[in-house]
């Protein structure tokens, strides 16, 4: 399993669970999640008291065109699933935890989201070989 700390060194200094008291932000309980909620919860092993912050945000500061890092409050298929969709886009290479402000820009600007969705595939991949050598090692 990744750990927080795993994660914290990949993503540039910024730690990416948060503790808090408030309400889980994508559900509290993980056996009522939508699919592609419950994917990127136990990827991330979030659990009902953490919040996770914005990956657009984190991506935006990387970019240096932004130093606010916002909570996330809503998942985004980088791969928009459309209408009525289809759970094969409940990958957690296709999703990121995103701030309403990230999620509205993303859905209106598709060049935002082509480059929000090459770095978040990149992220989830790095993320995924890191785990396999991990479990690999064990």
């Amino acid at each position: 399993m990744i750990t927080a700390l795993t994660v914290h060194v990949m993503t540039a200094e910024l730690p990416w669970k948060l503790k808090t008291n408030a309400a889980q932000i994508f559900v509290t309980s993980v056996t009522k999640m939508l699919k592609y909620k419950k994917v990127y919860a136990e990827f991330f092993g979030l659990g009902p008291s953490d919040v996770s912050p914005c990956e657009r945000c984190i991506l935006n500061r990387e970019l240096k065109r932004s130093i606010t890092i916002n909570q996330a409050v809503d998942i985004h298929h980088c791969e928009m699933k459309g209408m009525g969709g289809s759970d094969e886009k409940d990958v957690i290479e296709n999703l990121g935890g995103v701030c309403r402000s990230c999620h509205d820009m993303l859905h209106s600007d598709p060049v935002e989201n082509e480059l929000f969705t090459q770095w978040c595939a990149e992220l989830k991949a790095r993320a995924l070989v890191m785990r396999a050598f991990l479990f690999a090692e064990l």
